[in-house]
């Protein structure tokens, strides 16, 4: 029983994941200040986030994952989470 609850509850964990992000591949780094980097996606979007340790040089391509703060029709409340 608290098998099957606990598999139950992992697969709604993984769905939740799924649904709320998502990945934005091979955004240009279009500015380095410190750390903070920006990133322009493919729809010319711009995306900012910080890192700690070294920064990518501008001109690089990195896959950004995202999490969209469960909105899914408005993009603009949505956060970097990582970078690849």
């Amino acid at each position: 029983m608290i098998k099957r609850l606990i598999t139950m509850m992992c697969v709604l964990l993984m769905c939740w994941y799924l649904e709320t992000h998502y990945t934005k591949n091979n955004c240009m780094v279009v500015e380095v200040n410190g750390p903070c980097v920006t990133v322009e996606d493919s729809q010319g979007y711009l995306w900012c986030y910080e890192v700690e340790g070294d920064a990518p040089a501008c001109g690089t391509v990195v896959d950004v994952h995202m999490y969209n703060n469960n909105t899914r029709n408005n993009i603009y409340d949505d956060e970097v989470v990582a970078v690849h």
